[in-house]
């Protein structure tokens, strides 16, 4: 490669780095993010390809990025810089959390229904006991001795079975 064309690559890359800086720094303030930056782009100039989250709150609400860092390479494929690119995910990120809100909803709602099924079931259980106890104080009223005998333990078997 002569000397003008592998500049043009130099001028290129650097207007690439210096732009992206400006953005992200612009994007990302604060001294620990600023540092996080500027490894990245030390990784992706030593020649890396990666991409990263990065999340940071505006006055619009926080806002979040994937931030993909290319090396950037001449006709011949040598390295000589690098570059990135940077896509909003916001609204892909809040419509993943309302997902899972909405999903959390249903398993509330199912869980709730469950309750009302179980609970259900015990009151219709107790509602038949005491049908079979109802049932049998009416016929006692007018038994002998011996058949009430007899009418007593049908209710203590209804119990002992309603019970366990």
């Amino acid at each position: 490669m002569d000397a003008s064309l592998a500049l043009q690559y130099a001028i290129i890359a650097i207007a690439v780095v210096v732009s992206a800086w400006v953005v992200l720094k612009k994007q990302f303030p604060g001294p620990v993010r600023k540092a996080r930056i500027r490894g990245y782009w030390d990784r992706a100039i030593g020649g890396e390809d990666f991409h990263v989250a990065e999340s940071h709150e505006s006055d619009t609400g926080k806002r979040h990025y994937d931030v993909r860092f290319n090396p950037l390479r001449d006709r011949s494929g040598q390295h000589v810089g690098a570059f990135v690119i940077v896509y909003d995910v916001t609204g892909r990120i809040n419509e993943q959390a309302r997902l899972v809100e909405a999903e959390e909803r249903v398993r509330q709602a199912q869980k709730i229904e469950s309750l009302g099924q179980l609970t259900g079931g015990v009151a219709h259980d107790f509602n038949n006991l005491l049908m079979v106890i109802s049932g049998g104080l009416e016929v006692m009223e007018g038994l002998a001795p011996a058949r009430r005998e007899k009418v007593i333990a049908g209710m203590r078997q209804a119990v002992e079975k309603g019970a366990g």
